[in-house]
């Protein structure tokens, strides 16, 4: 199996580097931007081109899959300007929230994979970024026969496929960044008003750190409503009061929403 990527930043460096580690061939790299190709070409050995045109077809011909790795609002020019070059191969992007019909009749089979983990930082090592995958629940979507090859590639990654229907991929992908993307922020907004309360920058990280993984520890071992702690799921009107008057106090009480908001979810899910 052969790989093309086109797309050089996060997701396109750590699906370069788990084929590398399971010893699939990448033929080809594509980015427009100078840096991202320089640092392919320097970590990978495999030579990068700025657009597909560039790429010679004989890489075209030898590739069996091209991924395209590019930010969401991207993909659709992106497959347009791969149509022309990549007719015999499959193609499949790596977006959560974009169905796979965006990629049009480009390839022979289209499809998508969208990875259920944190995008590692391009610097990590090839057997890192791989562990970090394993066991990895990916959401696929795709044509019938893109779906099976899709399943067979993961297989060999140890990546867990699940189908997700295109008209679910945006709600899916919703959930997918209430898990992944807003824990970090919440964890720089427990640094910000841990360090007003007398935390050095280092305390105020491990602390916020040790609460966001007992809490995940919490939710693997049993449901969320069992997992829950805390002045909401105790109905502690007076500790709650004080904290909204707390927050308003606190930078011109720019997190008083966040908090008023996560405060009627838990609510909700207490009363279900």
């Amino acid at each position: 199996m052969r790989y093309i990527i086109m797309g050089l930043g996060r997701m396109g460096v750590a699906q370069t580097r788990i084929a590398r580690y399971y010893g699939t061939k990448v033929v080809a790299g594509i980015d427009c931007d100078a840096e991202a190709r320089e640092f392919f070409e320097t970590e990978f050995e495999v030579k990068a081109y700025a657009a597909p045109g560039d790429v010679p077809q004989s890489l075209w011909n030898a590739a069996d899959v091209v991924w395209i790795t590019v930010p969401d609002r991207a993909i659709a020019a992106c497959a347009q300007e791969v149509a022309p070059y990549a007719s015999h191969a499959m193609v499949v992007h790596t977006s959560g929230a974009t169905p796979y019909t965006v990629l049009g009749q480009c390839g022979a089979m289209r499809g998508s994979i969208h990875p259920l983990v944190n995008c590692p930082k391009i610097e990590c090592s090839d057997s890192s970024c791989a562990e970090g995958y394993r066991y990895v629940l990916y959401a696929i979507d795709g044509e019938p026969d893109a779906v099976k090859r899709i399943g067979w590639m993961l297989s060999r990654v140890r990546g867990i496929p699940v189908e997700v229907d295109a008209d679910k991929r945006s709600l899916y992908h919703a959930a997918a960044v209430f898990s992944s993307n807003y824990p970090i922020v919440l964890a720089d907004i427990t640094q910000k008003l841990l360090i007003s309360c007398g935390f050095d920058d280092d305390l105020a990280r491990r602390a916020s750190c040790s609460l966001l993984s007992h809490a995940a520890y919490a939710v693997a071992k049993s449901t969320p409503i069992d997992a829950l702690t805390g002045p909401a799921k105790r109905n502690d009107l007076p500790t709650i009061q004080g904290h909204i008057e707390a927050l308003k106090e606190f930078n011109d009480g720019e997190y008083v929403e966040v908090y008023e908001a996560l405060l009627r979810a838990t609510q909700a899910m207490c009363n279900r």
